[in-house]
């Protein structure tokens, strides 16, 4: 292994990822290609690939090629975040669900991509999800409105979101009251 490329693959400003996150995609693959062991996949301390910083930056042509060279497009950090949960980008979001990222899959708190896109206020990816059914114009602006809390329940502080919001679809029985006599599809403060 050569110790000086390792040295300035995973260190300094100058490394795999801080490449992927400029879009730069000849960096990208002299890291790849420079004898320190790094992959497609390679995740830093926080388990970042190349992958989340192409999502998270919307590096069309970047997140092309790492996918073409195999890259995980459901990859999961240390947080449980896909590059999904990162996209800024519909372009990028199209390219990992047709490379087979999970749409749905929630993070280590539940919070889903679409979720996530609404925490952020990135409206492209909120437009994104909204055409694909996975997010609906009441949710966005309930907790626009900041009638859903952190965790998605009702009783929000009127900031929107937070960390750890979380939508959950089709988990209401509309059919089926409560012992009160209450619409189980009516959420009060």
């Amino acid at each position: 292994m050569d110790f000086l490329n390792l040295a300035q693959a995973v260190g300094g400003d100058n490394n795999l990822w801080t490449a992927a996150s400029d879009g730069d995609l000849t960096r990208v693959q002299g890291f790849l290609s420079g004898g320190a062991g790094l992959t497609v996949d390679s995740q830093d301390e926080n388990g970042y690939a190349p992958l989340h910083a192409a999502a998270s930056y919307g590096h069309v042509e970047l997140a092309q090629w790492l996918l073409a060279q195999g890259a995980a497009a459901g990859l999961a950090d240390g947080d449980g975040d896909t590059p999904l949960h990162y996209c800024e980008s519909a372009a990028v979001a199209e390219l990992l669900l047709a490379a087979g990222a999970p749409a749905a899959a929630p993070n280590g708190e539940g919070v889903t991509p679409a979720a996530q896109a609404i925490e952020d206020d990135r409206e492209e990816m909120i437009a994104f999800w909204l055409a694909r059914g996975l997010l609906t114009p009441a949710q966005v602006e309930e907790w626009r409105q900041g009638g859903m809390d952190a965790d998605g329940a009702a009783g929000g502080d009127g900031a929107g979101g937070g960390e750890g919001f979380r939508i959950e679809l089709g988990t209401a029985d509309v059919d089926a009251g409560g012992d009160d006599g209450a619409d189980p599809a009516r959420v009060e403060p």
